[in-house]
Parts: structure tokens; C-alpha cells; sequence
């Protein structure tokens, strides 16, 4: 109650603002989710909040062209008390006009919004981050975004510091170049690049990773696919990654059917040559249905499995629960619903 009292009063506070001329607009998305899941030794029920939040933005027409914009939000536990409660999520101030957007502040880098994009179970049991790696939002980001150029746009983002030490020469920063191309509704493709300086780990490699996404939509269909590549992950050499996902969606009146294939491979090729066959470190497949009850408001029902030889928490991508897979198959009904203001 302490939760749901104190994100009460933080949105009551902030309500007046809202109806105040050139004043904030304050929104808000409330996730939660009861999950049934079997580990492969015990089954537990959990009622879940997934990344749930509170945010005012702004914005404001300074004159020649330019405009001032901001955002702070945080997350909110709606569910239990939660160390995550009132957590920091994307908080930045932005200046825009004719040669596109400077941003400065916290923000999820390009690399993982890229990644977000394809992913049909996003914040849900099944989500993406189950299998990829560097999925994050960083602090000290310093980024520009072109405008539309016919369908494309570029992004340039640098970490000034990943770990807040502010006397390194910036020798623990990195960057990331993100080059997307929209063609109306009909698809959406993207390749990113980030480089990670070896100093962010104590190690001597810098961690260089690609990506490429796509959405593309035939009608009610809808196909996702995504394709990461991590070398030297987290400084290590010769220690090199990749992760691939592949969904579909289609759409049958007020709601989805969805399904979603995803997976990764620790020695950097998911197809072995010489057993002739994938070798894979983590699978997971989704299957769901999403029904909406208005434009703000969605029910949903969903299953998913997943299996991990490295023994680690499979649900714990962008999920309020998480458990020990033990290199078993580990599976979860989930029942959800999100309302959105």
C-alpha cells in the first residue's frame, strides 16, 4: 500500500502542473501480470509489476526555429515493495529545429532501442533481453539525431562515463552510431554499432557489437527479425557472442496472435559447421494473444519456455520476476494487462 500511496501522491502533486498554460504533460503506464512459472524443481505464481512508470514532459517554442523538450520519468512497483520503486528511467533535455535533435542526459542507447523495436513481447515474460546482451540505458549521453531524410535517420550517441568517474580522461565512454530507414508502415530496418571502451570492464579489448532489426508489416501481418553481434564481450578477447530472433504477428479484429522465436550462442556463430547443426547457448519461444480493450488499455495471455546452458535467470530481461533455469527447460503462463494515461 506504501507503493501505491506514495506513486498516489507523486501524481497528485503533479497533476496541476498539467492543466497549467505551457505546463508539463503528465503520463504514466501501469503493467502488471500474474505469471505461473515452472523451473523444472518447483512452480510458483507471482503477481508482477513489468517496468511500470510515471513521467511528466514538455516542451517549449523558443523562437528562430528552435525548441526546447524534456522528460523525467520513473519507475514505479505497483505490485510489491521494490527497491526498483521511483528507479530512474529516460531523463533528458533536448533542443530541436531544422538541423534535427541534440539530447543530452539519460537515455536508453540506440543499440537497445533498436533491439526494442522487434521485439513482440517487450516488458513481458518472452522478452528479447532474455537472450541479448547490452541493453541499457546509460547516464552522461550526449546524442544527435538528423531529421528525416526521406525515411532515413541517423543517430550519434556518446557516453561521456559509464561509471560515473568523473577524473579518467573518459577512459571508461563509449559510442554508438544507429542508421534507420522508414518506408511508411510497411517496414522498418535499422543497423547499429557500439563500441565499448576495455576500460569499462578492467580489461584491455574495447567491446565492439553490431546490430540489425527489421519490422515489416503485409496487411495484418507482421514480421520481426533481429540479428546482434557482440565481440570481445565485456573486455574479454576472443570471447564473442551473437543472439537472432524471428516473430510474427497478425492481427484478427481487436487483438494479436503472436509468436516469437529467439536465441543465442556464446562462441559467435549459431550454426556449427562441423556437427551440422545450430548450436545455441539459450533458447526461448513465446506464443501469445493481445486483445485491446480501447487505445489505452490491453489484455493479454501468453506462454513461454526457454532453456539456458548457462544456468542464469531466464526472465529477468525487462520482468519484475525472475528464476534459476539449471539447464532445464524453464516455461511460464503469463496473464497480463496494461493501461496506458
Amino acid at each position: 500500500m506504501k507503493t501505491i500511496s506514495k506513486f498516489a501522491a507523486t501524481a497528485a502533486l503533479l497533476a496541476p502542473m498539467a492543466v497549467m498554460a505551457g505546463g508539463p504533460t503528465v503520463y504514466g503506464k501501469v503493467h502488471l501480470s500474474t505469471d505461473l512459472i515452472d523451473d523444472g524443481d518447483n512452480t510458483d505464481l507471482n503477481l508482477s509489476s513489468n517496468r511500470s512508470r510515471l513521467g511528466v514532459k514538455g516542451s517549449e517554442d523558443v523562437g528562430n526555429g528552435l525548441t526546447v523538450g524534456y522528460r523525467y520519468e520513473w519507475e514505479v512497483d505497483v505490485a510489491d515493495k521494490s527497491t526498483r520503486d521511483l528507479g530512474v528511467r529516460n531523463r533528458y533535455l533536448t533542443l530541436s529545429g531544422g538541423f534535427g535533435t541534440a539530447l543530452l542526459g539519460t537515455h536508453d542507447v540506440p543499440f537497445k532501442t533498436t533491439g526494442r523495436k522487434a521485439d513482440l513481447f517487450a516488458d513481458r515474460v518472452g522478452d528479447l533481453r532474455n537472450v541479448t546482451f547490452y541493453d541499457a540505458r546509460q547516464g552522461n549521453v550526449i546524442a544527435y539525431i538528423t531529421p528525416d531524410l526521406s525515411g532515413l535517420k541517423f543517430t550519434a550517441a556518446y557516453i561521456t562515463d559509464m561509471d560515473k568517474d568523473y577524473a579518467d580522461d573518459n577512459s571508461q565512454d563509449a559510442y554508438d552510431l544507429n542508421l534507420a530507414f522508414r518506408m511508411g508502415k510497411m517496414l522498418w530496418m535499422a543497423l547499429d554499432y557500439m563500441s565499448i571502451d576495455g576500460d569499462v570492464f578492467t580489461a584491455q579489448e574495447d567491446a565492439d557489437s553490431w546490430r540489425f532489426a527489421t519490422v515489416m508489416k503485409f496487411g495484418d501481418a507482421k514480421i520481426t527479425a533481429h540479428y546482434s553481434d557482440y565481440s570481445d564481450y565485456n573486455g574479454s578477447k576472443d570471447d564473442d557472442r551473437s543472439s537472432w530472433s524471428l516473430g510474427l504477428a497478425y492481427k484478427i479484429g481487436s487483438g494479436a496472435v503472436k509468436f516469437q522465436y529467439a536465441a543465442n550462442d556464446l562462441d559467435g556463430d549459431i550454426y556449427d559447421n562441423d556437427a551440422d547443426e545450430f548450436d545455441v547457448d539459450a533458447k526461448m519461444w513465446t506464443v501469445g494473444y493481445d486483445h485491446s480493450l480501447s487505445k489505452r488499455t490491453k489484455l493479454y495471455a501468453l506462454y513461454s519456455v526457454m532453456n539456458d546452458s548457462l544456468d542464469e535467470n531466464p526472465w529477468s530481461g525487462g520482468h519484475g520476476v525472475s528464476t534459476t533455469n539449471k539447464d532445464e527447460d524453464t516455461s511460464a503462463l503469463s496473464l497480463g494487462v496494461i493501461h496506458k494515461f
